[in-house]
């Protein structure tokens, strides 16, 4: 994005997932989140989304409304979510770049 294009320069600091290596496809284990709609707008595959303060990689955005996310075992280990079960309400946060986006694209509208 230049400045051109996306107006107002945005500042502060947001967390992005580097591409580490990942993790044996038998390791990790896919979930779908169901998520609020105003979530998932401002949602991109390889984004980010965080789970209950779990900072997590978007894997994609199936056609079903859902936000799937990858979660590797040192994750199920080391944080909450490897007891998370179906139907479990978890507290979602939207990637901070996605909402920014959104507020630029509404303001020079």
């Amino acid at each position: 994005m230049t400045r051109a294009v996306c107006g107002p320069r945005a500042t502060g600091r947001a967390a992005l997932n580097e591409g580490g290596k990942p993790a044996a496809k038998s390791d990790a284990r896919l979930l779908d989140l169901k998520v609020p709609p105003e979530v998932r707008e401002v949602t991109a595959p390889h984004g980010s989304i965080t789970v209950d303060g779990v900072s997590l990689t978007v894997n994609a955005l199936p056609p079903s409304g859902a936000v799937q996310v990858s979660l590797i075992p040192f994750t199920r280990t080391h944080t909450t979510l490897g007891s998370a079960k179906v139907g479990d309400r978890v507290h979602v946060e939207a990637d901070v770049l996605g909402k920014y986006v959104k507020a630029l694209c509404r303001t020079n509208s």
